[in-house]
């Protein structure tokens, strides 16, 4: 049932001593027993005007009868309001004030103003208004108890990719020194703990600092992973552009820059010399990987490891390994793994950034193969999950690869607490129809406790998509959590999208000469000019095109900024785009060719307008990029949450800088300083260069402190943080019952209350034939009569309804019968107006309508 906050205010004039309390028809106001009542509070300040000081909770909707009472010292009645009858009140909203004193404490509290009068022991004006403050934000905020958590909790992130690679060595190969910059505890025959670490014998760093403009390969190093099985792989710490794999913000670096850990690259051995641990190179987990014994509580990963071992002796081996680093491996069929990666890469991953090929060339019915893989593949890696859970451990599901994981989680265990978050956008509802198995993705999310997006956008998509195809609504409940209301249990939507470990990258790169002298020999080399930058993937949907041609446009209008500003893009191969990364390669150089020859300036040959590097770029490359760029510039089509432009901010710290963002990526609803653009129209990204540049120091300076200081006072940490809090209090109920329903993927858990019971219909007609007097309330549509509602065009043209059917004959004549007993009331309650109600069920003598309900 829900309840309305109701605050009561009136006008009792009272001897000393005297209180006075409402009394009414409701438990909260004592059920008419005066010394039970609901009682008021007032000072020297407000008398004679009596006000609630803590609110009384009563039934929403629910019409209340009370009246006001005058008590003494012990609590007896003195006198009771004068007026006739009782007073009546219908309590609607979340909260509600009863001003039965003609507004005369408002006035009261106007002329106060400012000055703060001290009251009696009871309670002051001023102390009334921090109440009715700290009780609207009880309302608004969360602010229960934190859940509990036992001491053997843990939280097992269940995502693709462990945040750890493992490779095959050599044979061949030297063992490598032993530093101590990976720490991996593990535990000896004597129980104690020892440290085992290896070092890489390359910079792995160095590959990645080339300025060549030629396309290069990327390649994973010692993996059995191919460009057909792993479109994700690259050797570039660019993965901050690609949402669905760059989870925590140390996607956005290479492996060798993550948090907590020595610059330099590391490994470590297995006891046998077989394999190595290093760090992914997919950049999945790595910032939590390292925060995971500084969280609430203690996490535990579940993924692939990378590399694809069929031998059982091997893949112990693996298993030993990675113990230490508190992950699980799990080692999936080749070819079905293939299979699963092609389908999330051509199939969901356009999708649900709301791209559909349209190309009749290219259309082909849907893949049932692929899909049967899909959900194999999310069978597999639940089923992993369940050998490592503890029975209150908490399940965090991650990402677009893993949709149906938390279905066959639940349906082995009705209980589990999962959570599921998804890194990359959610589609509107037009565009997800299209998907055919689209009903059954729903229905594997819905099987979470918690979904968590990045931003309200793909929430709402997904409410939408919730509604629209499978009848579910969606509520607000106390505390703004948004709740889907889902078989008999609630199904809370989380919006909150990752931080990047500000303190961390700043610490980083002020420890790092490198990147430091990096930034200085790209501000000499353009002293004097201003710098666009700019870090985007080799595909079309990164705009790459567009940007050019708004960069020629800017020039062709702005005659100033010939000779005077500079464009250094980057643009990184992926093997996710293969097919039109070498193709968008060589449309671009063109471009960029035919740009600088336009604009080429006669007294020096050597410089040109854009730099463009199409090529894997380092962390300390980007963040020396950042670190000397002007202005930030995206013109993405379609992106999820890009975190390039949050380290844009960070590498500069307390310099005022400028960022313009296509206002179809993620990101520009979260920053509040950014220039936000539409990409297709060029001449108005041009104009938003020219603003930039020109902008007035203060406007500049106010913006871009506004989204530092919310840059550096979030973190990675902090949202991990709060999203095992809500992970914690969606669990299910322990009062509730739940059971299973379906099979396959229309499976779902349903929650039921512990004290229900299914009707015993013999109980029933024992009663029925016992009873004297009987009531039945009936529903029209859909119980007495089929549901067959359809829009009738009414002639005129001016009302359009929904016209229903009547009972059937038999139907009626059944309802005779009952009502001809004079034992039974028989009554029907329907939406319907009053008169197609009677037209319907006038033949029937004695029976009760109830009309528009």
């Amino acid at each position: 049932m829900l309840y309305t906050r109701v605050f009561f205010r009136a006008v009792v004039r009272t001897d000393f001593g005297e209180r006075v309390a409402v009394v009414g028809s409701s438990p909260s106001l004592g059920n008419w027993q005066a010394e039970h009542g609901h009682e008021l509070t007032t000072n020297e300040d407000v008398f004679p005007s009596w006000f609630s000081k803590e609110p009384v909770y009563l039934p929403l909707k629910k019409p209340i009868s009370y009246k006001y009472v005058v008590l003494d010292e012990r609590g007896d009645i003195v006198r009771w309001e004068e007026c006739e009858g009782n007073r009546e009140l219908v309590p609607t909203g979340l909260e509600m004030t009863v001003e039965d004193d003609d507004g005369l404490f408002r006035e009261q509290m106007t002329n106060r103003g400012d000055h703060g009068v001290e009251g009696d022991d009871d309670v002051s004006v001023a102390a009334l208004d921090k109440e009715e403050v700290d009780a609207r934000n009880r309302m608004l905020a969360i602010q229960e108890e934190e859940p509990e958590f036992d001491e053997n909790d843990s939280v097992i992130v269940c995502a693709l990719d462990l945040p750890l690679r493992v490779v095959r060595v050599s044979p061949s190969r030297e063992a490598s020194p032993l530093p101590s910059s990976l720490p991996a505890s593990s535990t000896d025959s004597s129980g104690q703990t020892e440290k085992r670490a290896v070092s890489f014998p390359e910079d792995a760093g160095a590959s990645a600092r080339r300025s060549s403009s030629t396309v290069a390969a990327t390649r994973e190093e010692e993996t059995t992973r191919t460009a057909s099985s792993f479109p994700q792989v690259e050797e570039t710490a660019e993965r901050g552009r690609d949402s669905s794999l760059a989870l925590w913000p140390g996607a956005a670096r290479d492996a060798a820059g993550d948090f907590g850990e020595a610059l330099q690259p590391r490994a470590t051995r297995s006891r046998r010399g077989t394999f190595e641990v290093r760090p992914s190179k997919s950049a999945l987990l790595p910032s939590l990987f390292h925060l995971r014994k500084k969280t609430r509580l203690p996490v535990r990963f579940v993924g692939w490891p990378g590399i694809h071992v069929e031998n059982e002796e091997e893949q112990a081996e693996i298993a030993e390994l990675l113990r230490a680093y508190d992950c699980s491996p799990i080692f999936p069929d080749k070819d079905e793994f293939d299979c699963h990666l092609t389908f999330c890469h051509q199939v969901l991953w356009p999708l649900f950034h709301n791209v559909v090929v349209l190309d009749s060339n290219t259309q082909v019915p849907f893949d049932s193969d692929l899909w049967a893989k899909y959900q194999a593949v999310n069978k597999l890696w639940a089923d992993a999950v369940l050998r490592q859970a503890h029975e209150t451990d908490m399940v965090w599901v991650h990402d677009y690869h893993l949709l149906l994981a938390p279905m066959h989680i639940t349906r082995k265990v009705r209980r589990a607490n999962v959570g599921f978050f998804l890194h990359i956008p959610f589609p509107s509802s037009e565009i997800f129809r299209c998907l055919p198995c689209r009903e059954d993705i729903l229905r594997g999310m819905l099987c979470a406790d918690l979904i968590g997006f990045h931003l309200f956008e793909y929430a709402r998509h997904f409410l939408v998509a919730c509604k629209r195809l499978l009848g579910l609504e969606h509520h607000f409940c106390r505390g703004g959590i948004l709740n889907i209301e889902y078989g008999g249990r609630n199904v809370s939507v989380r919006i909150g999208h990752v931080h990047i470990q500000y303190a961390d990258i700043r610490s980083k790169i002020e420890a790092n000469p490198v990147v430091l002298q990096m930034a200085r020999d790209i501000r000499q080399k353009h002293d004097g000019k201003f710098i666009f930058v700019s870090v985007d993937r080799c595909e079309k949907l990164a705009g790459l095109l567009l940007k050019v041609r708004a960069f020629q446009a800017f020039l062709v209008t702005y005659s100033y900024a010939r000779g005077n500003v500079v464009l250094i893009q980057y643009a990184y191969p992926t093997i996710k785009y293969a097919e039109d990364t070498e193709t968008m390669a060589t449309e671009l150089k063109e471009l960029v060719e035919k740009v600088n020859a336009q604009f080429a300036l006669p007294d020096r040959p050597d410089f040109q307008h854009i730099e463009l590097h199409i090529q894997p770029v380092g962390w300390e490359e980007k963040w020396a990029l950042f670190t000397a760029g002007d202005c930030f510039l995206d013109t993405s089509i379609r992106d999820g949450l890009n975190l390039n432009p949050f380290e844009f901010i960070c590498c500069h710290k307390d310099n005022v800088t400028g960022v313009i963002l296509s206002e179809f990526t993620g990101c520009s609803r979260a920053l509040a300083s950014a220039i936000r653009v539409n990409p297709w129209k060029v001449e108005a990204v041009a104009d938003a260069m020219d603003r930039i540049i020109n902008m007035p120091v203060e406007e500049q300076r106010d913006r871009f402190t506004r989204d530092r200081d919310y840059l550096s006072h979030n973190s990675t940490q902090k949202w991990a943080d709060e999203n095992i809090l809500d992970l914690r209090r969606a669990r299910k109920p322990d009062d509730f019952v739940y059971v299973s329903w379906g099979l396959g993927n229309t499976f779902r858990v349903l929650g039921m209350d512990s004290n229900f019971r299914f009707l015993d219909t013999n109980q029933v007609v024992r009663g029925y034939r016992t009873s004297r007097h009987r009531v039945f309330f009936f529903d029209c549509e859909g119980t007495l009569a089929p549901d067959r509602r359809r829009i009738t065009f009414v002639p005129g043209g001016e009302n359009l309804f929904a016209q229903g059917r009547p009972p059937s004959p038999q139907v009626k004549d059944c309802l005779q019968a009952l009502v001809d007993d004079q034992r039974n009331t028989v009554v029907i309650l329907s939406g319907r107006d009053r008169h197609l109600l009677e037209e319907w069920f006038s033949s029937i003598r004695g029976i009760g309508l109830c009309a528009e309900h």
